[in-house]
């Protein structure tokens, strides 16, 4: 008999440790955190540079534990209707801000907005930092021009596109002080006609390299061969003999690094800036036929090193 309970009480201390240890084991696993990117059918695929990038950055975080983030696809004109349908099925909902505006119908679900200068409690807002972009072209520019006259074709006026003058601004003048910068909006993003025509403008009054942040500044440039800087993506194949650079907007690396920060730190909700110091910028000589001198690259790379570390900002300048 006592063989019996001594059996007993080993099987039932046994028993006890392996309960204790499962819930030990399970109160220590970290809690998955789920995010649900919005986006049109199809415009992941290549078709939009844009939401392909986005798309490529969030898929990407599944590599991280703890982290579960899908691509919520709607149809066309149907975003609204998708927003409200999967309200409260993720911890967190990506969308880009211009495509969604009624995040303050849902307090209590939280978002991360891209392109985005949203204050609200609930919402995380992500902007590519469009003034250090700006110095950088105006650096390159600086650098480059014969005529010390250089100029900027924007799209429409609103804060995002005075971030890329006023940097551009900047950057030109810490190069040279007296150097004459030309600008102009177009007033639309898409209109390459206007955009061609300005720049054409620009070229005209002497400016002998434009940097292009809006659409047609490059058909311009390869039209009448003069040199211009690219925007968002890498332009330089378009008119290797006519683009010298473009600052690339990484908005995958933008994307993806909010999302480990959100799962690291805990959901802030603030306007965050991506920059050089995280990848989201590059100035991408890659595929341009250009000549660029290396003391123009060595300036622009001790440019950019002080915007990485933050001795050249926004809020210094």
């Amino acid at each position: 008999m006592f063989k019996f309970f001594s059996r007993m009480s080993k099987v039932i201390s046994i028993t006890l440790a392996s309960v204790i240890i499962s819930f030990g084991l399970t109160a220590c696993q970290e809690k998955e955190i789920t995010f649900g990117l919005l986006c049109g059918k199809g415009l992941d695929d290549g078709t939009n540079t844009f939401m392909t990038l986005l798309s490529q950055g969030a898929k990407r975080t599944n590599s991280v534990q703890g982290i579960h983030t899908e691509v919520v696809y709607f149809e066309n004109e149907m975003l609204m209707e998708k927003h409200k349908e999967v309200v409260g099925d993720y911890d967190y909902i990506i969308s880009v801000m211009s495509n969604l505006d009624n995040t303050e119908n849902y307090p209590e679900q939280k978002y991360v907005l891209v392109e985005s200068d949203l204050e609200a409690p609930n919402v995380l807002s992500l902007m590519v930092d469009n003034w250090q972009a700006g110095y950088s072209a105006g650096v390159l520019a600086a650098g480059i021009s014969e005529t010390n006259t250089i100029g900027i074709v924007l799209g429409k006026q609103v804060a995002t596109q005075e971030d890329f003058l006023n940097g551009y601004l900047s950057g030109a003048k810490s190069v040279r002080s007296d150097i004459n910068v030309i600008h102009n909006y177009t007033n639309s993003w898409t209109d390459v006609e206007i955009g061609k025509n300005i720049a054409l403008s620009q070229y005209s009054q002497g400016a002998d390299i434009l940097f292009s942040v809006a659409a047609g500044v490059v058909n311009a440039a390869a039209e009448v061969n003069k040199l211009v800087i690219g925007i968002d993506v890498n332009q330089n194949g378009i008119a290797p003999n006519c683009v010298v650079a473009s600052i690339v907007k990484h908005s995958d690396v933008m994307l993806e690094s909010a999302i480990q920060d959100v799962k690291k730190n805990g959901f802030k909700p603030q306007v965050s800036y991506y920059g050089f110091e995280n990848g989201t910028i590059e100035v991408d000589f890659d595929g341009s036929a250009v000549p660029v001198s290396d003391s123009v690259k060595a300036s622009l790379e001790d440019a950019i090193n002080k915007l990485k570390s933050g001795e050249v900002s926004k809020s210094k300048n």
